[in-house]
């Protein structure tokens, strides 16, 4: 049972899901119209991104989310859409409500925190930080696929991001001296493993990083894996290094400070860095009693001042949804979620 705009018809399995409009919805239109104006929907699965992008040209769908490769053929080198105007279709861009990071194990009870050079060191974390040129990754590798994360851990758009907070950007000369202090001047005796998973666009940046963290003399190694066995691993707190990233599951800044929080380092919560700081604890908690939400905020933005100066992630992008929608489809909407609402969609 359920009161939604559709109700669920069939799902065949890794072919296709199919919904019809729920007749007895009671939600109307400003002008009393019934909702929803679609009559149904179908969801197809296909195991090809270009096939179903050619199927895509060719009208068979509404709806399609680029692979890395259609994206790179369809847009110039700022990410806008080749000759759009003759197109039929258009390219979106809009908030996601996630970080993408990389994860330095910091947590003595964890292997990767034992085995990586991250414990105990935060200037070395805070090099790695100031090394990566992200603006440079953003710009000739995603071509603006998102925004460069150069505040904290809250991604532009989530409520309680403050553009006042400010991260870390490229800073050749802190990162240089930073690595000194560290014990690794000049990269020397610094040999890292980044995890990534197996996705093109993954790879693709790690090589980036590889090769900026190269002029700092430092040795990068890419270890690729499944996707699915690299989550699980990271739940483990086997890596000492590796890709992450952190999406929203509500509209609450809480959702990513919980990731800060000494309670919560794995296998028992997301703390999969396994950073612990008493005073970042105290403040998670004395937000967690405080209702109003301004109030709130404030404790929220000291803590992200805090994990910044402690460089407990190397904040690399806010992820954008990216999708391509036929031209003569209207009203359709995906939230910062990354849920769809058709109950407003008209195809025309």
């Amino acid at each position: 049972m359920g009161t939604g705009p559709f109700k669920f018809v069939k799902w065949d399995f890794d072919k296709e899901l199919i919904f019809e409009k729920n007749k007895n919805y009671r939600n109307k239109d400003k002008n009393g119209n019934t909702l929803p104006y679609l009559d149904g929907v179908k969801i197809t699965f296909t195991q090809s991104s270009e096939t179903e992008f050619l199927d895509f040209q060719n009208g068979k769908y509404d709806y399609h989310e680029p692979s890395s490769e259609t994206y790179d053929q369809i847009t110039d080198a700022n990410g806008v859409l080749l000759d759009a105007q003759n197109k039929s279709y258009t390219l979106n861009k809009q908030p996601w409500l996630q970080t993408v990071f990389f994860g330095m194990n910091q947590s003595p009870e964890l292997p990767g925190g034992k085995d990586g050079p991250f414990l105990n060191n935060k200037k070395l974390r805070q090099a790695l930080n100031y090394a990566i040129d992200k603006d440079k990754i953003m710009k000739y590798v995603l071509k603006n696929r998102g925004l460069a994360a150069v505040n904290g851990p809250l991604p532009d758009g989530m409520p309680g991001f403050n553009p006042d907070i400010k991260g870390y950007t490229f800073d050749k000369v802190k990162a240089k001296q930073l690595l000194t202090e560290a014990g690794y001047p000049d990269g020397k005796g610094l040999n890292l493993v980044l995890v990534t998973g197996n996705e093109e666009i993954q790879k693709t940046i790690a090589i980036a990083v590889q090769e900026q963290l190269r002029e700092f003399g430092i040795n990068l190694q890419l270890d690729q894996m499944l996707q699915a066995t690299m989550i699980s691993k990271q739940e483990d707190g086997v890596f000492p290094f590796w890709r992450a990233s952190w999406g929203a599951d509500y509209y609450d800044p809480e959702n990513f400070m919980a990731l800060f929080y000494s309670k919560n380092i794995t296998p028992k919560g997301p703390n999969r860095v396994g950073y612990s700081n008493p005073v970042v604890d105290k403040m998670y908690e004395d937000a967690l009693r405080i209702t109003n939400f301004d109030e709130r905020k404030k404790i929220y933005d000291e803590m992200q001042k805090i994990v910044i100066e402690d460089a407990v992630w190397l904040n690399l992008y806010y992820n954008q949804k990216i999708y391509l929608l036929q031209k003569n489809i209207e009203g359709f909407y995906v939230d910062g979620l990354n849920i769809i609402n058709l109950k407003y969609t008209k195809k025309n």
